[in-house]
């Protein structure tokens, strides 16, 4: 569920309505966000989002002018809604940020798309990234010991288990989306006579995962 994926409300970023463009200037150097949750005086008031780009666009407005007059529609999101059906949701409307809520409608916290995206199918490497050990390894009993973050079709090319296609690129992301929720150490998914356990977990995605043949 997107609650488990999202940034607290604690460590979000807001900024108020009433700050001027320059001020919000001032703030956003200070920060590595391109986007800011901007609130009526609580965080439970969140009237839209502010783009960075757009507070140093001087086409569209002077530094005191209030960035209320910039911001732009935020998406909000239940907390118990899952991570596919959101990304899903939030391709199709456009939106990069979206508010997680509470059950009481209160900000919960914010979650973005590439949170979602990297939740499914794990960190995205490219080819300068050092490789690390994440190839199956066999060990004695016959069964392979991954690194959660290798690709489904490595895995499938260096071992002869048979993994269903499906929304996911890495081991990881596989199971998270058999299991539809984050996984924690000890989960198991059993599919197409395969038995998958978590041995360990990096943050929220399966660290290390064992893959047997179900007897």
């Amino acid at each position: 569920q997107v609650h488990e994926v999202m940034v607290p409300r604690t460590e979000v970023d807001f900024m108020d309505a009433s700050l001027s463009v320059g001020k919000a200037i001032e703030l956003a150097v200070d920060k590595a966000h391109s986007r800011y949750p901007v609130v009526r005086g609580s965080s439970d008031e969140v009237v839209g989002f502010i783009h960075v780009r757009d507070l140093l666009d001087t086409s569209l407005a002077s530094k005191s002018t209030k960035i209320v007059e910039l911001v732009r529609s935020i998406m909000f999101l239940p907390g118990t809604k899952g991570v596919l059906p959101a990304l899903t949701e939030m391709r199709l409307q456009g939106q990069h940020v979206a508010i997680i809520l509470d059950e009481y409608g209160g900000t919960d916290g914010i979650v973005t798309l590439e949170d979602l995206v990297e939740c499914l199918i794990g960190d995205i490497r490219d080819e300068y990234d050092e490789v690390e050990s994440d190839v199956a390894v066999e060990v004695r009993t016959g069964d392979f010991e991954v690194d959660g973050l290798i690709s489904i079709e490595e895995l499938t090319e260096q071992t002869d288990l048979e993994i269903p296609d499906g929304p996911y690129e890495t081991a990881s992301g596989f199971v998270m989306h058999y299991l539809g929720r984050i996984p924690r150490e000890h989960d198991v998914v059993n599919l197409n006579g395969l038995r998958i356990t978590v041995i360990s977990m990096e943050g929220k995605r399966a660290g290390q995962l064992l893959i047997s043949r179900s007897s």
